[in-house]
């Protein structure tokens, strides 16, 4: 499931440069900066991921629960955009997303998600390529979902 996250400054003057968070992912112990955007998920079973979790495992081997990790981004002083992978797909139902930025004041929050929209909308996902078996690096395959009701 992918996940965009858009930042806005109310002002240009505003530097919205988070740290990235690949520069932090998997360190034990020790702060965090507070100029370090930290987003999650969690979902009503009690799994738990954050973008600081490190996602790297040998091809064969199963996540041991959920992965919520930065695919791409970038941005300027006064936006930035990040797109995000969730896996696996979150339960129909509720679940939270979770932020906190404190160098912006923003403290950890909560909001819950309904998760029925995107199992519904991952019914009508179509596979565009099939992959019979995956080459050096998990290989390549493409869905696309059809919007239109």
């Amino acid at each position: 499931c992918e996940v965009k996250v858009e930042v806005r400054a109310r002002s240009d003057a505003t530097s919205l440069h988070p740290e990235h968070p690949l520069s932090f992912r998997g360190r034990a112990g020790g702060s965090l900066p507070d100029t370090l955007l930290r987003l999650g998920v969690e979902f009503p079973d009690g799994g738990k991921a954050t973008i600081l979790d490190d996602p790297r495992m040998a091809p064969e081997q199963k996540p041991p629960g959920p992965l919520f990790f930065v695919h791409k981004g970038g941005g300027s002083p006064g936006m930035w955009n990040w797109e995000m992978w969730l896996w696996p797909l979150p339960p129909a139902g509720p679940f939270d997303l979770v932020a906190e930025w404190p160098v912006h004041g923003i403290e950890l929050t909560r909001t819950e998600v309904d998760g029925s929209q995107l199992v519904e909308a991952a019914g009508r996902a179509l596979e565009l390529w099939p992959q019979a078996t995956p080459g050096p690096g998990g290989g390549i395959m493409g869905f696309v979902t059809d919007v239109d009701p």
